[in-house]
């Protein structure tokens, strides 16, 4: 997506069901009718896979990622809102620029969602991935705690990140403007920078902890906002 909202839901059954809405904003009808020529929604299966991508006319002029207000000195905005459904287990892809969050809520599996002017809620997820965005807090709820390599980014935002009880990983640690604390027991990896007491760290530098025995790699990149890494099994 380019300007709008992404909410994604787990259900049980075999298909992908999409519930698309679009309103257009123009000066006139002129406007109006030149949006709904040039912006369209593609859509293709491939197998397993199901797609849906926004494209707007000048696309090819601004990289594969399309423009990033997605008007191209057009005086039009198209907004797109998809609310999807999807089976439990599926990987997720997904993006939106502007004027909309991301959703996601349900066990699938490993994931990749990008946002900008936008927060980032997952909740009871139990696959590894990323979630980034640049202007927008981050809260992730985990199901069943990764087992892969995971990263959570905000330049703007806090980073709220609740695990199951019995986590084991190998954290990175960076914020500029903002502190980080856990309520897990946690041991200090080699130091890059910073100072770990066990449970704060307050440094503009990246700096490691380990969490239980160790295991995937956990990063959490905040510049300006607070991160907490949370034991779902205590009240924090």
């Amino acid at each position: 997506n380019v300007i709008g909202s992404i909410s994604v839901t787990a259900v049980a059954g075999h298909d992908v069901r999409v519930t698309m809405t679009r309103s257009i904003k123009g000066r006139g009808p002129d406007d109006i009718a030149q949006a709904q020529r040039e912006v369209v929604l593609e859509s293709s299966e491939d197998g397993g896979n199901v797609r849906f991508h926004v494209k707007f006319p000048s696309e090819d002029n601004c990289g594969k990622d399309g423009c990033a207000d997605g008007r191209h000195d057009r005086h039009y905005t198209v907004c797109y809102e998809f609310r999807v459904q999807a089976p439990p287990g599926m990987l997720l892809k997904l993006s939106t620029v502007t004027a909309g969050d991301i959703t996601v809520h349900g066990a699938f599996g490993d994931f990749d969602v990008k946002n900008v002017n936008g927060g980032i809620e997952m909740s009871d997820i139990a696959g590894s991935g990323e979630a980034h965005t640049v202007n927008g807090r981050i809260r992730v709820d985990f199901a069943k705690n990764p087992t892969g390599p995971s990263s959570f980014k905000s330049i703007n935002g806090e980073l709220r990140v609740t695990f199951q009880p019995g986590l084991s990983a190998d954290v990175q640690l960076k914020t500029f403007n903002g502190e980080a604390w856990t309520d897990f027991d946690s041991n200090s990896l080699p130091p890059e920078g910073g100072h770990w007491t066990g449970k704060l760290y307050s440094k503009d530098r990246a700096t490691g902890i380990r969490i239980g025995h160790g295991g995937p790699a956990i990063n959490f990149d905040a510049f300006n906002g607070n991160i907490y890494i949370l034991n779902r099994g205590k009240k924090s």
